[in-house]
């Protein structure tokens, strides 16, 4: 948000982008806690930001992908550039995560 000051864009604008990166952060971070694994190696349930609510994987990953639309959704109302960078970053955070499950994998 500070950095947004150097820019010409509204303030609107800017929250409205920093929400759409939050958004963001938020179902990647969902997404990833779903593929956490425990001690033992198997599959575990999320926890959302350490406050043990246990959702569920399925849930859990709906929910993300429920606020990663919302990101998208807010990004086009700010232009295709935005967008554009939400869902660049969002194929390099699934590219890396698909990365690191293989090389656990192999």
């Amino acid at each position: 948000m500070l950095s947004a000051h150097l820019g010409k864009r509204k303030d609107n604008d800017r929250i409205a982008a920093a929400a759409a990166i939050e958004l963001a952060c938020m179902a990647h971070d969902i997404h990833s806690n779903v593929l956490e694994t425990d001690n033992t190696g198997g599959r575990i349930a999320s926890q959302v930001h350490g406050q043990g609510i246990n959702w569920g994987n399925m849930f859990s990953m709906m929910a993300g992908n429920y606020l990663l639309s919302k990101s998208y959704a807010l990004g086009t109302e700010l232009g295709c550039e935005i967008t554009q960078m939400l869902s660049q970053a969002s194929s390099e955070v699934c590219l890396g995560k698909m990365l690191e499950i293989n090389t656990h994998m192999t």
